[in-house]
């Protein structure tokens, strides 16, 4: 009988539930994991045996195989803060008083389809496409899709971080940058917009031993770290979490 079967939206990544069964949701977790009082501007001069926030950050770190975490509301925040810090020590780190802060990233990222230029609006940072012509066109990705693209190579990191060429051009101000201008390099894994695919696991690595090579931070965006992890058939998240 077709009426009895359940219907499962594909269309959306999480189950919406209403604002009550929200709340009542965190009260049964706040009970079973023993949450007992609320942080104090992230509970930072406290230990893991004092907050149970700082517990979570801890766990989180380990998992991860890094020495510190830190809870942020959302992706989008944590991403910003992280471009932020790379920029900030890339600047000091060179010498650089340089107006152009920049970031590489491929033309399906997050932050130039679905974050409303915030990185140029809040943080004066400018986006360095990737395998980009100057017309790249956020309106007709976001209408027309962009499932046939490939994922970000080692070959698209070459290009930019290993160019001599002073006319590299930004999103969305068109400025002239250098390479040295570039203090993050920005892979999202998988790349959600081209349908899931996965940047090769040698490349990644390959990546990372350019970005090493070359003083850029190489920044994982990782909303959905766990499935790229289980594609790459990696034991253990700190495993995929390494190049970073």
């Amino acid at each position: 009988n077709g009426k009895d079967k359940a219907v499962i939206d594909l269309q959306l990544h999480t189950i919406r539930k209403s604002p009550a069964e929200t709340l009542a949701s965190l009260s049964e977790a706040c009970n079973t994991l023993g949450v007992e009082s609320f942080d104090v501007y992230g509970d930072y001069q406290s230990n893991p045996q004092q907050s149970y926030l700082r517990q979570f950050e801890s766990e989180v770190a380990r998992c991860f195989g890094k020495d510190d975490a830190v809870f942020c509301l959302s992706g989008s925040m944590a991403q910003s803060i992280a471009l932020m810090i790379h920029a900030n020590s890339h600047s000091t780190a060179i010498n650089d008083s340089s107006e152009v802060r920049a970031f590489a990233c491929h033309p399906t990222s997050h932050l130039l389809l679905h974050e409303n230029d915030a990185y140029s609006e809040l943080l004066g940072m400018e986006a360095l496409i990737t395998g980009s012509t100057m017309d790249f066109d956020i309106d007709n990705f976001k209408q027309n899709g962009c499932y046939g693209m490939a994922p970000m190579m080692l070959s698209d990191a070459k290009d930019i971080l290993s160019s001599e060429n002073d006319a590299l051009t930004t999103y969305p101000n068109q400025k002239s940058i250098t390479c040295n201008d570039i203090s993050t390099l920005m892979l999202e894994l998988p790349h959600r917009e081209i349908g899931g695919k996965l940047t090769p696991w040698d490349e990644v690595q390959g990546m990372s031993a350019l970005c090493k090579d070359k003083g850029v931070k190489f920044h994982c965006d990782g909303a959905r770290i766990f499935e790229a992890s289980a594609g790459y058939g990696h034991e253990a998240l700190a495993q995929t979490a390494e190049p970073f």
